[in-house]
This record gives C-alpha cells, sequence and structure tokens, in this order.
C-alpha cells in the first residue's frame, strides 16, 4: 500500500497547509548568518535578556529543541553535554551574547524539548494507541524526526511506567491554578514593555507585573485571578516619588 494512504487519520495538515513561526524565524537567522549578521542580544538591570532579539532568541531556541535533539532522549538531562555544546555553537553563530547567557539558553532549550515531547504525546500518540498501525512512522510536518528515533519514543510513551508517571504530573498541574499570558517575552519582556508604556526606567513592582502577566488579551481575568487582582488594586502603595505613583495608577487602574 502506497505510504501516502497509510496513516491518513494522523495527519491533519501539511507543512505546505501550515506556516509554522518558528521555522520561519529560523529561515531569517540563518540568512542573516549567511551575511555574517548577528543578531546583538541586550540585557536588563539583573543581567536577563530583553528586547525584540530576545524575542528572536527564544524562539530560535524553540527550534534547535526540536530540530537538534533527538526525542530518544527521555528528559533534557539525558542529553549529552557534546550536544548541547553543539546547540550553544549554533546559539552564538546566530546571535552576539554573553556567555554567562548560555545556562538560561539551556533551561529555555530544556523546556521547549520538554513542551515538544508533551505536544507529540497528546496530539500524535495517545489519541492513536489503540491502532499501531498509525503510529510506525511520524507527524509529516515534523520530517526531520529520525523513524527509529520515533518509534522508540512511542514505545516509551506507551509504557505502563510512563503512564504511572503522566498521572503525577497531571494531579501537580491541577494544583496550578494561576496560568500567564506571557507569550515568549516573560517577565523581564513583560517589565521592559510596561517600562517604555510608562516612559519611565523605574524598575516595576511586583505585584503589578503579576497582575499584568495574568490579564488575557481582552483585559480581563481568570474567574481564580480576580479575588488577588481586586487585593493588589486596594493596596495602599507608599510612592518613593511622583514618577513612581504615576506607575501605580498607571497600571492599576489601565484595565
Amino acid at each position: 500500500m502506497d505510504s501516502t494512504w497509510s496513516y491518513p487519520l494522523r495527519v491533519q495538515k501539511t507543512p505546505t497547509q501550515k506556516k509554522y513561526r518558528g521555522t520561519t524565524r529560523k529561515s531569517m537567522i540563518i540568512r542573516n548568518r549567511n551575511r555574517g549578521i548577528k543578531l546583538v542580544i541586550k540585557y536588563n538591570a539583573d543581567g536577563i535578556y530583553v528586547g525584540e532579539s530576545s524575542v528572536h532568541l527564544t524562539s530560535y531556541l524553540g527550534v534547535l529543541a526540536r530540530t537538534m535533539v533527538p526525542i530518544r532522549y527521555n528528559t533534557w538531562r539525558d542529553v549529552p553535554e557534546q550536544l548541547k555544546d553543539k546547540l550553544w555553537d549554533s546559539i552564538e553563530i546566530a546571535f552576539t551574547l554573553d556567555k554567562k547567557s548560555r545556562r538560561n539558553c539551556m533551561l529555555t532549550l530544556g523546556k521547549c524539548f520538554q513542551s515538544f515531547e508533551n505536544t507529540l504525546t497528546v496530539k500524535h500518540i495517545l489519541p492513536f494507541k489503540d491502532e499501531p498501525e498509525l503510529l510506525k512512522k511520524p507527524p509529516t510536518e515534523y520530517h526531520f524526526i529520525d523513524d527509529e528515533d520515533w518509534n522508540i519514543f512511542v514505545k516509551n510513551r506507551l509504557s505502563e511506567k510512563f503512564q504511572e508517571y503522566r498521572e503525577v504530573q497531571k494531579q501537580r498541574r491541577k494544583k496550578h491554578i494561576y496560568n500567564h499570558h506571557l507569550s515568549r517575552k516573560g517577565y523581564a519582556g513583560l517589565e521592559e514593555e510596561m517600562m517604555i508604556e510608562a516612559g519611565s526606567t523605574e524598575s516595576i513592582d511586583r505585584s503589578l507585573l503579576w497582575k499584568r502577566a495574568m490579564q488575557k488579551k481582552d483585559g480581563s481575568y481568570d474567574d481564580v485571578v480576580i479575588p488577588v487582582v481586586e487585593k493588589i488594586v486596594s493596596r495602599h502603595f507608599v510612592p518613593k516619588n511622583h514618577i513612581f505613583k504615576h506607575l501605580i495608577w498607571f497600571y492599576l487602574f489601565q484595565s
């Protein structure tokens, strides 16, 4: 039977039907690299990378985690140091950044790798656990996944040991009730954005950062968050100066 028709139920969209943001960013970064252009990473007062280039970096790290790290590794800790060195080399080729950033980059790569494996598990393996014929090949949109790696990964994810581990993680997740809406910029990027909006170089109060991070695109909040937001709004601040006072009122009542 022709392989095109072997896995019709699992193939939802082909690469030509869907445009992947990470792949687009990677192509842009590769073009820059070939021209000898590096994106310069800037840092805030706490040494955390921020700004437009940091968004490209975070996205690029996600692409590297998906395309360079074999899914045969169960966790990021299992990934060999030699491969992590190669990942860092790929980052330094495309970006100008402090070598101290390696640790943060590796942490982000680990999270991206874990997220990618979770996506594969939830969307492309568990729904077809009773249809082994559909699990013989990796999803077509992830053409870079090696067949052998895929088979090892599927076997691991369908094992009783992994199912027990997954159940424990689900119970832990239920206890996490506050979900932020930061996308790729993180708290450091959010603080920079808020400081620019307010036209100030003053650091933003952490409670205000948290309030803004919990806010959805339409300005609303999850029901569980609202009581905490109300407490933040009702707090009595003692402004250090008029600029800080302006920041407090700006971010308390903008929503």
